[in-house]
């Protein structure tokens, strides 16, 4: 009974603490996910120094702040919200290059930058208020990932994307996972 314990039930014990821990984790950062994509979706600008702290609030509590000191939060994940247009006729009048694909028009990464890109796109020029420089002509602005999940896409729609990305330290065991990360997304 005492190798039994050792050998099956000790490590079965471990494995459902990770597992579980994990999984709270993976709520707490689609819920997270979900509240950005639709507040993106309705019309709050994450570049606005106010909503930047309403970011900060709604992240309070979980394993995505590593340090919540007053206003100068330190992340252990990311948040990357997207505005996606299908480029139509009508907005290529004039010719561009990404006509009929569907383009990343407005981005903001919130939390810690250097941890997550996005599986999207990632524009070469993007402006201090979220704007996509040039991207009726920036290939990579392209989300043709997009497209796929999403074929029927019209020209001049556009489609709200947040990806969340966390990184949970406090769920590693040695030897068992040692960087446990939890990624998802939402599209409005």
């Amino acid at each position: 009974m005492t190798l039994a314990t050792i050998f099956l039930f000790i490590p079965l014990l471990v494995g459902l603490v990770v597992v579980g821990l994990a999984t709270i984790n993976r709520v707490q950062l689609e819920q997270i996910t979900r509240d950005v994509g639709i507040m993106h979706a309705r019309g709050i600008d994450f570049t606005l120094a106010q909503n930047k702290l309403l970011f900060n609030k709604l992240t309070q509590g979980s394993t995505f702040v590593g340090n919540n000191v007053s206003d100068n939060a330190t992340f252990n994940g990311t948040m990357v919200i997207s505005t996606v247009r299908k480029l139509g006729a009508a907005e290529c009048a004039s010719g561009c290059a990404n006509q009929g694909f569907p383009v990343v028009t407005y981005r903001v990464v919130l939390g810690n930058p250097a941890l997550y890109t996005s599986w999207l796109a990632n524009p070469a020029s993007i402006a201090s208020n979220g704007k996509v420089n040039n991207y009726k002509n920036d290939g990579s602005a392209r989300a043709s990932t997009l497209e796929t999940l999403m074929p029927a896409m019209l020209s001049g729609e556009e489609a709200f994307v947040a990806e969340g990305f966390m990184i949970t330290p406090g769920i590693s065991f040695p030897d068992v996972n040692s960087d446990t990360r939890v990624t998802t997304w939402a599209i409005f």
